[in-house]
């Protein structure tokens, strides 16, 4: 569908009036005349619009590649993160007896069966409970220290829980309080306030609270084990005491060290305490051999043991991988189909003037053409494509398995890079193989990943690190939001930026913009003084006419020639 370029701009926006002596359209004539002049400013405003749906296009591959590294290179998505051997070697656990204890394992896990003969206490921290207090009446947590009588308006107490200092009342004016005291004003701090303040502080170490089943303030340790203590002192004044932490009769309860029994391997008689070896630990979930054990409950006199089930769970592995090579595949294809996308050349963007001719549809389908083909053989998403298909393809130094000897290939060379799994031989890989595939996904070099590597470091990291870290370079090349030596962000960001970072303005196709928008600002300026010279001329030649006619008619009125009405 051809559309015209029409001129339909009166630079000056001044109101014109021309033709009374000629009897010429002249406002018709010199928009035919500016035509010339408007093509050549569309031109300018096409080209412009064609940089901003370029930078539009990068920024979605970019985009593309950035969600992709959050799926499978973010190390919070445990379950996912393609850079761990938890992802590659994977186990199910079982417990015969879960309100007890129950357990996971990591990859430096074994498969076989554990027993607990007995867990004889638990790990608990160390447990002040004061006497016994009671609200005033109408009074509450959220009544503040000076309602509640604790200390007066113009008193002042300070004391020291595990060293650290804590100072009840106002300072006097001019006073300094040293930075190593937390100051808390009672007039405005509510009990419950203050009780906030002393769990979140992470130097003291411990947690108050008011009971209201005991009637009592309990403050205990955040840790557990044997190894734990509270040390309090009143410094000036009794507000600890007051609040029955340091009355007579508070109760000091020592934190304990959780206590298990396991029977040894290779051993079956539980009552016989040569096979048993006691584990002792400060907290009730620790790691053994990669296993990681919780325990929840001490286990009664003559209970049977406890056996933990450790199996190597293949199927879990298998669908990380294959959920990575899935989504490693829609985005080979979406940036192949970038790469590869039709352009039509003769669908320039629409100016003002053709829009007005069209209706939303039509725009609609002729901007889908126009925006067509923009990144099209582009060097930028080539490289990182064959960069990418690289990276799964070049063998890991020192491993001896590469993806096509475990069941991963790539399609047909008219799919461009996709990979496909042969289910049945990757499991099989990963079950009586499961080191030397961990190897494959994600050995590590002996040097870490930086922008600023020469090409011999840059060269030697390639060929030490498994698939994966070697993916993760290639999309941090790109997409990286950290700057070089020379001040660069990932090459995308460079080209195109993206929002919500520095780059969303400062990059190399905003800069091609701002010269775009200068050229146009000139061409506009050129536009205006042309379209002033042609009214100037025609003006001038009004005047002419206007002349000719006054002395025409004086000739005429000479030779008698002319009558008035």
């Amino acid at each position: 569908m051809p559309v015209n370029s029409t001129y339909n701009t009166y630079s000056t926006g001044m109101f014109r009036i021309g033709g009374l002596a000629s009897g010429l359209d002249v406002d018709s004539i010199i928009q035919d005349l500016m035509r010339i002049e408007q093509m050549k400013v569309d031109r300018l405003k096409q080209e412009r619009q064609l940089v901003e749906w370029r930078k539009e296009a990068y920024r979605e591959i970019t985009n593309l590649l950035r969600s992709f590294q959050d799926e499978f290179f973010n190390i919070i998505k445990t379950d996912i993160y393609m850079l761990s051997s938890n992802t590659y070697r994977t186990f199910s656990v079982t417990s015969s007896a879960e309100f007890y204890v129950t357990a996971t394992a990591n990859a430096n896990a074994m498969e076989g069966t554990y027993t607990i003969a007995n867990i004889t206490s638990l790990a608990a921290p160390t447990i002040i409970k004061g006497t016994n207090w009671l609200f005033p009446d109408g009074k509450s947590v959220d009544s503040t220290l000076e309602q509640l009588g604790l200390v007066a308006a113009d008193g002042r107490a300070e004391f020291s829980i595990n060293g650290v200092k804590f100072l009840i009342g106002t300072p006097a004016e001019g006073e300094e309080p040293p930075s190593d005291i937390v100051v808390i004003d009672p007039t405005k701090t509510t009990m419950r306030q203050f009780m906030n303040i002393i769990n979140t502080n992470n130097k003291a170490g411990v947690n108050l609270f008011y009971s209201s089943i005991e009637k009592r303030f309990i403050l205990q340790t955040k840790a557990t084990g044997a190894a734990t203590d509270i040390a309090l002192s009143d410094v000036t004044g009794t507000f600890l005491q007051d609040i029955g932490l340091l009355a007579t009769g508070a109760e000091k309860i020592p934190g304990t060290d959780a206590t298990v029994s396991f029977l040894k391997v290779g051993s079956s008689d539980p009552s016989d305490p040569s096979n048993l070896i006691t584990w002792s630990s400060p907290t009730n979930t620790f790691t053994i051999d990669g296993i990681t054990y919780t325990l929840k409950n001490t286990t009664p006199e003559g209970m049977a043991p406890i056996t933990i089930t450790v199996t190597q769970d293949v199927d879990k592995a298998y669908n990380a991988i294959k959920n990575f090579v899935d989504k490693y595949n829609e985005l080979i294809d979406k940036i192949n189909g970038k790469l590869n996308e039709e352009r039509f050349r003769d669908y320039l963007p629409l100016t003002d003037a053709q829009k007005k001719e069209m209706s939303e549809k039509e725009i609609e389908l002729w901007e889908q053409k126009a925006k067509s083909g923009l990144l099209r053989g582009d060097s930028i998403l080539q490289n990182i494509v064959y960069s990418m298909r690289r990276a799964l393809s070049d063998a890991v130094a020192g491993v001896g398995i590469s993806l096509s000897s475990i069941g991963i290939t790539t399609g047909s060379y008219s799919e461009r890079g996709k990979l496909h799994i042969d289910e049945a031989k990757l499991k099989d890989a990963l079950r009586n193989n499961p080191e030397q595939v961990m190897q494959l996904f994600i050995k590590k070099s002996s040097i870490d990943y930086s922008p600023n590597l020469d090409s011999t470091s840059r060269t030697q990291r390639y060929n030490e690190s498994g698939l994966m870290y070697r993916i993760y370079d290639v999309l941090m090349d790109n997409i990286r939001t950290t700057r070089d030596a020379k001040g660069r962000k990932g090459i995308l960001l460079e080209k195109a930026g993206i929002v919500g970072d520095i780059t969303e303005f400062q990059n190399m196709m905003d800069a091609e913009l701002k010269r775009l928008d200068k050229r146009i600002d000139a061409a506009v300026e050129a536009m205006t003084r042309q379209e002033n010279k042609y009214w100037a001329q025609f003006t001038a030649l009004e005047k002419a006419i206007q002349k000719m006619n006054a002395q025409s008619m004086w000739l005429m009125q000479q030779l008698g020639m002319y009558r008035s009405s």
